[in-house]
């Protein structure tokens, strides 16, 4: 399928655009930038597929939803299998519409016949294949499509590629599990590390003897330091239990006596209610709470008091402050004012020195009274320079068409002398020359022919006479068989003869019918040779009259050759032997003729360019005419300008001239001493304004400081005026202080007024609650109280205390204690004692363990060396370990072999079962990169393409360059797509600048490589914005195809 015409009512930014495509073939389709060469691609794919249209900046968004609203119409006109098809797709803002088919004599058919026009292809591989454009192309991701990466990495690995893989990973866990790569993990590695500690250990191993007669001695010594350190641990232990137990008992003791004591002293009371005391509390609390709130408040206000007070009375700047605010404003004012008068005084010393030298560089001749008779308004510039521009444009026009005339007048002499030169050298008219020349083909076509004839009359003559010769030869019967025949009648005659002498009646009839066979043969071969005779006879007369016909013939033939070739004298004749021409001379002969009518070509073509030369030095001709008349014209125009020139010169008061430049640069040198001296007065006028305006205003400034008591000097009036805001902003903070002050002293004063009342009101509750307990105060009430509840509670305790003094008692019956040990009790003394024999328990234990510890080794020591048979068994483990070690060498070095041999496997099978399209691919790689790099391939199971170059060298896609990378992914679509053609499937290739990063070589490669492609009867769409590119397909016999408005210019065509 390939696409023949291309019509969009309106897609994107194009509207009622027809653009014809050749068939088969490379389409090369330029635009620049911005042109509409991506939104072509675009429309191709959703007139086949439909899909979102893009909005273009002519069709803003109707208000609201523009659903169902028609945005994107046009037409594909397809040739598949050599039937026309139509397809017609109108589509929406949300990529909805309508398709229609058309196929042959627009029969309209059902647009599923769609899908078998793409050979159901879907959009994604349409996409990913066959639209391509700079950025699909640099993607390899774009090829991972469930779809495609198939086809491209070969997954489909095959009963044979599944065991290679298998073999070969399972080799290389064996070989991992052996010996790493790196040599540090594996079987064997741990293996030499055992090995090496054993043969280390071996080494290490000590004199036995001596180590043991050691060992028993120190083990002795310490046996009896332990035995003094037990018994020292048991004295401790049992006065430790003493003096803990005594430390536990004297607590309780002492209670037991104090709450018996304290008892014998409280005396017996009558109970008082519970909840007195508590109500007495909560009544203090509260009184108290709020007096300390009322104190406070009282605190508050006479703090807010003192600080009102010394904030003392406002300021005068506060008083003043609108005055104040007012001039603060003026600030801007006063620094734009500043700023105008400053640059005022620069402007007038500026304008007074530039006047000044503007006068020094006029000359003398130019006076005040000349000066000012210079016209130098902007209405005078504007004037002299639209003369100078109209003068400058005349005479430039008139310079390039001069220009323009002598190289055309060169032209037209250099043709007029070729052309005289090649009429000489002719010596005739060309067109009588060309009528002759035509003749003498005519001629010569005519002798051709002849020749032709001639040489197949010769050769009908020389067959003529073979069968003549054969006819004479076929005329005489040969000679064995009237051999044959005068056998049988002589053998009859003697067979006849034989019998009548014998008498024998057999043999003399078998002799007469031997006798009669033979004169009956003889007599039929007669016969069949003057029948035979008389037939050939007239057969040759024919052939003797055709020859002699062709004779003639041949003879008239070879007259008229002679007549065309100019020749005297008449032709041989016909049978004479000299006539016949040998084959090879008339092979000579005809590529005379040929070679003579190539030259006579040759000399007409040279003729008719001749001619062709004439005519265009005729036109050339008449263009010269017609631009003398366009100079004289043009010529006028600059007399006119000129005149207009002078004319404006002496109206502005300058002198007559035709330096441009320089009466233009006088005319501005006049002018800006004019300006100049003009541009000092408002200067002056507007600097003594701003200076009177602004020492007013430093005058105010000194009566303002003044009257708010803020000193600062005036001549600086920014400054003060910066001074001024910070000390109006700080009286301001202070008088808000001071009414905020003011705001808490009533606060306060009100809150304590209503805290005093409350108080009252406590005060008279207490009262009422003591009364009726039966007590004055508080104290006698609590008194009363907690004399009660401490009887009662010691009570409680001493029953506690003497349970505890019991149970401790029990706890040790083995220890007896008397009333003078807990009456001598003493916690401090205790405490150290047992913090001392505590630490010397310690000690004693630290030391205990150590010894046991250091006989625990000793003996374990004794005991190893006892039974030590390391040497033995260290010896044994070694040859162990280097038997294993040997068996494990050897089956590495198997399965290393194994796993080379595996790998060799896998890369033959990756050699030899490549995908087809990696097979495609590859060859495009190599036209592509000029066989630098020759083959693609996929390593087996994986998703990676590896890459080889001349040299035999592997790399990875990520090691190319990336004009080398964009090669590769360029022959993958192209073997993709012929994959695809191979399964019937023939769609368009449309490419989107994607050469845009190749360099020339690159570029003419691929540009070749696409041709190729193209003419295997492929369609290729290849858009372009670069102009060299489409110069590039033109050179290569390719006409590119210019975008509508993208046309350029004839010269650069020709040139390109």
């Amino acid at each position: 399928m390939h696409i023949t015409d291309l019509h969009i009512d309106r897609f994107g930014i194009w509207r009622d655009l027809t653009l014809p495509l050749v068939g088969p073939g490379l389409n090369v389709l330029y635009g620049p930038n911005e042109a509409g060469k991506s939104t072509l691609m675009r429309f191709v794919k959703s007139a086949l597929y439909g899909g979102i249209p893009p909005r273009a900046e002519a069709d803003p968004p109707a208000p609201g939803s523009d659903e169902g609203r028609l945005i994107a119409s046009g037409s594909l006109s397809l040739v598949h299998d050599g039937e026309a098809f139509v397809v017609k797709r109108q589509l929406d803002a949300a990529g909805r519409g309508r398709v229609d088919v058309l196929g042959p004599g627009d029969e309209k058919i059902p647009p599923e016949l769609l899908d078998e026009l793409l050979h159901g292809t879907s959009e994604a591989v349409f996409d990913r294949v066959f639209a391509v454009d700079l950025y699909e192309l640099q993607e390899l991701a774009t090829l991972d499509h469930e779809e495609l990466a198939g086809h491209v990495y070969g997954l489909s690995l095959g009963t044979r590629g599944r065991r290679l893989l298998a073999a070969a990973d399972d080799l290389r866990r064996q070989r991992e599990a052996i010996l790493s790569r790196d040599g540090r993990s594996g079987r064997l590695a741990r293996l030499l590390e055992k090995e090496h500690a054993v043969l280390t250990e071996l080494r290490s191993l000590p004199d036995l003897p001596s180590v043991r007669s050691e060992l028993a001695a120190k083990r002795e010594k310490i046996d009896s330091e332990i035995g003094a350190l037990k018994r020292r641990r048991s004295d401790l232990q049992l006065e430790l239990r003493g003096r803990k137990f005594l430390e536990r008992v004297h607590p309780t003791w002492k209670q037991v006596r104090t709450y018996t004591n304290d008892l014998a002293k409280l005396p017996q009371d009558r109970d008082l209610p519970a909840d007195g005391l508590k109500q007495l509390d909560g009544l203090e609390r509260e009184q108290e709470a709020i007096t300390r709130n009322r104190d406070g408040k009282r605190r508050e206000a006479e703090d807010a008091k003192r600080k009102v007070e010394a904030l003392g009375p406002l300021p005068e700047i506060v008083r003043a402050e609108p005055a104040v605010r007012a001039m603060l404003g003026m600030r801007d004012w006063l620094k734009e004012n500043s700023a105008a008068r400053d640059a005022a005084a620069e402007a007038k010393s500026k304008a007074t020195e530039a006047a000044r030298k503007t006068r020094g560089t006029l000359g003398p001749e130019w006076t005040d009274a000349k000066l000012a008779s210079v016209d130098t308004t902007p209405q005078a510039q504007l004037a002299l320079l639209d003369a100078a521009r109209a003068y400058r444009v005349a005479v430039g026009r008139r310079s390039d068409l001069r220009r323009k005339y002598r190289r055309l007048q060169h032209v037209s002499n250099k043709r007029e002398a070729i052309i005289q030169e090649r009429v000489e050298r002719l010596g005739r008219h060309p067109e009588a020359a060309a009528a002759e020349l035509r003749q003498r083909l005519s001629s010569i076509e005519q002798m051709t022919e002849l020749k032709a004839r001639e040489t197949a009359l010769d050769h009908r003559g020389k067959a003529l006479r073979q069968r003549l010769d054969q006819f004479a030869e076929t005329l005489e019967i040969p000679p064995w068989v009237s051999f044959v025949l005068a056998i049988f009648a002589i053998g009859g005659a003697i067979f006849a003869v034989l019998g009548l002498i014998t008498g024998v009646t057999t043999n003399v009839i078998a002799g007469i019918a031997y006798l009669l066979l033979g004169l009956t043969c003889g007599s039929l071969a007669f016969k069949l040779k003057n029948h035979f005779e008389v037939a050939l006879q007239e057969t040759a007369e024919r052939v003797r009259d055709e020859r002699r016909a062709e004779d003639v013939e041949l003879r008239k033939t070879r007259e008229e050759i002679a007549r065309l070739s100019g020749a005297a004298g008449p032709a041989p004749a016909a049978n004479s032997v000299s006539n016949i021409i040998p084959l090879s001379a008339a092979r000579r002969t005809a590529a005379t003729a040929t070679e003579s009518m190539r030259d006579a070509v040759k000399e007409f073509a040279d003729l008719d360019d001749l001619v062709t030369s004439q005519d265009r030095l005729r036109k050339l001709r008449k263009t010269l005419t017609a631009m003398r008349a366009r100079l004289r014209k043009v010529q006028q125009t600059v007399e006119a300008a000129r005149q207009e020139w002078c004319q404006t010169l002496i109206r502005v008061g300058l002198s007559e001239t035709l330096d441009v430049e320089g009466s233009l640069a006088t005319w501005q040198q006049l002018a800006q001493a004019a300006s100049s001296g003009q541009a000092a007065a408002p200067a002056a006028r507007e600097h003594a304004i701003l200076e009177s305006t602004l020492r007013t205003f430093v005058a105010q400034l000194e009566a303002m400081g003044r009257r708010i008591n803020v000193p600062g000097e005036a001549n600086r009036p920014l400054e003060l005026l910066a001074k001024w805001e910070q000390e109006l902003e700080a009286a301001l903070k202070r008088v808000a202080g001071r009414k905020q002050h003011i705001e808490a002293y009533k606060r306060a004063k009100l809150e304590a007024r209503k805290l005093d009342g409350r108080i009252k009101e406590l005060g008279r509750e207490r009262t009422a609650l003591l009364a009726a307990a039966g007590v004055k105060s508080r104290a006698d009430y609590a008194r009363r109280l907690r004399a009660a509840e401490e009887r009662h509670e010691l009570e409680e305790l001493l029953l506690l205390a003497q349970s505890e003094l019991e149970s401790l008692a029990s706890a040790e019956p083995e220890l007896a204690i008397v009333e003078e040990d807990l009456h001598a009790f003493r916690a401090d003394e205790n405490a150290e004692t047992l913090r001392k024999l505590s630490h010397e328990q310690d000690t004693l234990e630290a030391k205990l363990e150590s010894a046991l510890e250091r006989r625990g080794n000793l003996a374990r020591q004794l005991d190893e060396l006892a039974a030590d048979d390391r040497a033995t068994t260290l010896r044994r483990q070694k040859a162990r370990l280097d038997a294993v070690l040997e068996r494990m060498t050897q089956r590495l070095l198997a399965v290393s072999l194994a796993e080379r041999a595996a790998e060799q496997a896998r890369a033959a099978y990756e050699r030899d079962r490549q995908p087809p399209v990696l097979t495609a691919a590859s060859d495009a790689m190599a036209r592509l990169t000029r066989n630098r790099y020759t083959r693609i391939w996929a390593p087996l199971g994986e998703r990676t393409l590896r890459v080889d170059d001349d040299h035999g060298r592997t790399f990875a896609v990520e090691q190319l360059s990336g004009g080398t990378r964009e090669q590769l992914f360029l022959a993958l679509r192209l073997g993709l797509v012929r994959h695809a053609a191979e399964r019937g499937v023939q769609l368009p290739l449309i490419l989107d600048d994607v050469l845009v990063n190749f360099d020339q070589l690159r570029t003419e490669a691929a540009f070749e490589t696409l041709r190729d492609f193209a003419d295997e009867g492929r369609q290729v769409l290849f858009f372009t914005c670069h102009l060299h590119l489409a110069h590039l397909a033109e050179n290569r016999g390719i006409p590119p195809i210019w975008l509508p408005g993208h046309q350029p210019p004839m010269q650069q065509r020709l040139a390109g």
